[in-house]
């Protein structure tokens, strides 16, 4: 089971920057499934990923699976979705060529004095997920909130496009990143950090396999979770320096 923990760790830590999009991952099943991710990987069906899940073998499958390997699968598969999306006009041009720029970034790049600019920059970019969220469904941020609060948001986003998600909140994500330099609230060093495919984008809690197919995803690394409104009416916003949500 630990070998398994690793793999999927090693598949959320590279180049599946655009899978954890962790506001995306309210999403069910986030932006591409990472049981079909493995299945690419193992060059097998995701009905038999399942199986092997189901009855432990998995680890022993993925004894063999690199995480090149993995980085590979993760690219074919979060490719295709992008390319179907564009076809069927769920995104634009433009927003398919920056999610693509996402799914192939590396964020083993990052040498400690960018690490160490993103830990500082932690809360200095802020996306309204909510506001997102709302006009993606034609709702306003009233209803979107009270969504929330009475746990019927999911329902709600598993009729949005899954791509179509991720594209409005790296949308948000790059329009804040613009904003925060033209105030000179960040340098424009700092905002292309920001902004480098992979590098600081919003993640959620690192989580194992749980469950069942399409209620998970495979999630990022950051420290914070994804975020709401609380007892005090405060706007849900993701933290996209580093990772999480506010």
């Amino acid at each position: 089971m630990r070998r398994t923990k690793i793999i999927l760790a090693a598949l959320a830590g590279g180049a599946a920057a655009l899978l954890l999009i962790g506001s995306a991952m309210a999403h069910p099943g986030g932006i591409v499934d990472r049981i079909d991710v493995l299945a690419e990987a193992l060059g097998i069906t995701a009905a038999e990923v399942e199986t092997a899940r189901e009855d432990g073998t998995l680890k022993d499958l993925l004894d063999d699976v690199s995480r090149d390997d993995l980085k590979e699968a993760y690219e074919t598969v979060a490719g295709e979705a992008i390319d179907a999306a564009s076809e069927d006009g769920e995104i634009t041009s433009a927003q398919a060529e920056r999610l693509e720029e996402l799914v192939s970034a590396d964020r083993s790049e990052l040498d400690e004095d960018d690490r160490e600019t993103l830990r500082s920059l932690r809360g200095a970019i802020e996306v309204d997920v909510i506001a997102v969220y709302a006009s993606l469904l034609g709702k306003t941020s009233e209803e979107i909130a009270a969504a929330k609060e009475d746990g019927t948001l999911r329902d709600l986003l598993a009729d949005v496009n899954r791509v179509a998600l991720a594209a409005a909140l790296v949308d948000a994500r790059d329009a804040a990143i613009d904003a925060a330099e033209e105030a000179g609230e960040i340098t424009a060093e700092q905002a292309e950090l920001l902004r480098d495919a992979g590098k600081g984008i919003g993640r959620g809690h690192k989580r194992g396999w749980h469950g069942r197919r399409g209620g998970h995803g495979c999630e990022g690394d950051g420290s914070r979770g994804h975020g709401g409104y609380d007892g005090g009416g405060k706007k849900d916003t993701t933290d996209i320096a580093t990772g999480g949500s506010a």
